[in-house]
């Protein structure tokens, strides 16, 4: 306001000079010139009026007006006070949703139409990897974020791996129904199957202007797929590290987001990913910390400088000893290169403390990059129209369980930050956590369905997810509705390197684990033992539990592989799987229930 108030005292002066002129003239020339004092005293008051009019606006809609906004020399030769006044006024009309601070909160409105997407989307950060919940971890956009809109404590992903969980998110299925297992052959992305996915209903049915910016992790090298740069109206993929041609991914991002929110149409709603890289480990170096070496220095050395511990995964064991845990089956088949990677990232004190210092460094410059491509939404006036959501693709060990990586169906893995801040929120449920809700990856695309303005019954007919903002937050004012699911399966049988094949059933109280390779369960009670430390499974007084989450695994098991037959071979589950036939099948419109066992 500043700028203003000085270009008024500049006007007033000069209208307190004109009277005292006209004051000190003849008779005779005052007389002469009477009518010409009058429409200066006239112009003057006007401009008084028109002063108070604007003063008025600005208070109303909570704008700061700065120097670069509104050029005062651009206005200083447009004329009289009352032009002048009026010139302001209209450039400040262009900026009314300009905010007097940065990151601020945008109006709860019913009925704002169809509204603008913009997905905040890094790998491997796990769901404690908050300020608000790690007093460590310094993320005060996230933080700020979570407080304008509601952290869901419980999200989770229904398969722990980067490409994976994208199909998922993209597609709103598990992966035994989108089918992409193997790394860069995206099956979702067919042409019958990608019909199906969020990004290309809101092109179809809503006119969206869809954009995907950053890592995509699949290369679309068969001619049977969609290439990726046909299926968004806008692209940049950025694959592999954190630098690209001497850029780091972050530069990238907001190089590129600020492109897209630049260029894109200005009739037309949009949808935005914008895919970090980091803070994924890049390489197999084994000097401490040397994974996730390319972190900027200064914020290093601000944050997470040699004064700063970071707290180990156990306080009253080592990694080594929560390794030794796991039963001697499991822990020689499944978990062998998750423990290699241990030995790489985390096998001393220097390694643990220096590998989670940059760790954490790339996090907080992610954070400051999504608050700097965030303010320019809130420059740009569309704040108010636009749902944000910050989730991530999977967890991460970080040596807890003696292990690195991810895969498994232990917390660590499973769970993700979300945060989703909408305009369409009571001001009431703002800055809520939901601790009790079982939210999933595969509800986005739901959720964002709805945020278009889209039935989800007709238009995300193959997604498996709901639409959480209207099960949990819209309508209320006071208080959160707890989704309605009291347990949820994991699957991960792709063939990958890391021997992780396993299901699960996780639940508010008890989770159950499948190994599938050396044909093992365990049983965890996340209630007393959250750290799942202590297996159950043997527990004499847990047998009729165990016998139970069996029942409910099968149960789980078959609801999501509907409408294929379990143990068939669409069953990608199963053994008897066949990919190929599945894939013919499942895009031909046939009825996969009727596909008997070979």
């Amino acid at each position: 306001m500043a700028d203003v108030v000085s270009f008024i005292g500049v006007k007033k002066g000069g209208g307190e000079r004109q009277h005292s002129t006209c004051q000190n003239q003849s008779q005779q020339r005052w007389r002469q010139n009477q009518t010409t004092c009058h429409v200066g005293f006239s112009s003057l008051w006007l401009g008084f009026v028109y002063l108070f009019a604007l003063i008025s606006l600005l208070r109303i809609v909570n704008i700061h007006v700065v120097h670069d906004v509104i050029n005062l020399s651009d206005i200083e030769g447009s004329g009289g006070w009352t032009r002048k006044a009026a010139a302001v006024a209209a450039k400040v009309a262009t900026f009314t949703d300009y905010p007097e601070e940065s990151h601020h909160i945008p109006t709860s409105n019913d009925d704002l139409g169809p509204l603008n997407i913009i997905i905040f989307y890094p790998d491997d950060w796990r769901h404690d990897d908050l300020g608000s919940v790690n007093p460590v971890v310094v993320t005060p956009f996230l933080d700020a974020l979570a407080s304008r809109g509601i952290r869901f404590a419980q999200n989770a992903v229904t398969t722990s791996i980067c490409w994976i969980s994208r199909a998922t998110m993209f597609s709103g299925q598990y992966l035994s129904r989108h089918a992409s297992s193997v790394l860069n052959i995206p099956r979702f992305a067919m042409p019958k199957a990608w019909q199906y996915s969020w990004p290309y209903v809101l092109q179809k049915h809503r006119d969206y202007f869809v954009g995907h910016v950053g890592k995509w992790q699949y290369n679309h090298v068969y001619d049977d797929y969609l290439k990726k740069e046909d299926i968004f109206n806008f692209s940049h993929f950025f694959e592999g590290n954190h630098e690209k041609n001497g850029r780091r991914n972050t530069d990238e991002i907001e190089k590129f987001a600020k492109k897209f929110l630049v260029t894109r149409p200005k009739d037309r709603p949009f949808a935005l990913t914008l895919a970090y890289y980091p803070p994924k480990a890049v390489g197999q170096d084994t000097e401490p910390g040397s994974q996730w070496k390319m972190v900027r220095e200064e914020i290093k050395a601000t944050h997470y400088g040699n004064t700063t511990e970071i707290p180990p995964p156990y306080s009253d064991i080592s990694m080594e000893e929560a390794f030794q845990i796991f039963p001697e089956e499991i822990r020689e088949s499944e978990l062998r290169l998750a423990r290699g990677r241990w030995e790489q990232r985390w096998r001393s004190p220097e390694h643990y403390q220096e590998g989670m210092k940059n760790y954490y460094s790339l996090i907080t410059e992610i954070d400051e990059s999504c608050g700097r491509i965030y303010d320019m939404i809130v420059e740009m006036g569309i704040a108010n129209n636009t749902l944000v959501i910050f989730t991530t693709d999977n967890g991460l060990f970080h040596g807890a369980h003696g292990l690195a990586g991810k895969w498994f169906p232990l917390e660590e893995s499973i769970r993700v930050p979300l945060i989703i801040q909408d305009p369409r929120m009571d001001n009431n449920v703002r800055g809520l956590v939901d601790n009790e809700s079982l939210v999933l990856n595969i509800d986005l695309a739901a959720t964002i369905l709805g945020a278009a303005g889209l039935d989800v019954a007709t238009f995300g007919s193959r997604m498996q997810g709901r639409d959480i903002s209207k099960e949990i937050y819209l309508g209320r004012n006071k208080s959160l509705e707890t989704l309605k699911r009291d347990d949820w399966y994991y699957e991960f049988t792709t063939d990958h390197a890391a021997g992780a094949t396993a299901t699960a059933v996780v639940g508010k109280r008890y989770k159950y684990i499948k190994w599938l390779r050396v044909q093992f369960e365990q049983l965890f009670d996340l209630k007393e033992d959250p750290k799942e430390l202590h297996d159950i499974g043997k527990s004499p007084k847990h047998q009729s539990v165990l016998e139970m989450m069996r029942v409910r695994h099968d149960e789980l098991r078959a609801e999501v592989l509907k409408p294929c037959i379990s143990d068939t071979p669409c069953d990608i589950n199963s053994g008897l799987f066949n990919h190929s036939k599945f894939i013919e099948l499942f895009h031909s419109g046939e009825t996969l229930t009727q596909y008997e066992p070979l």
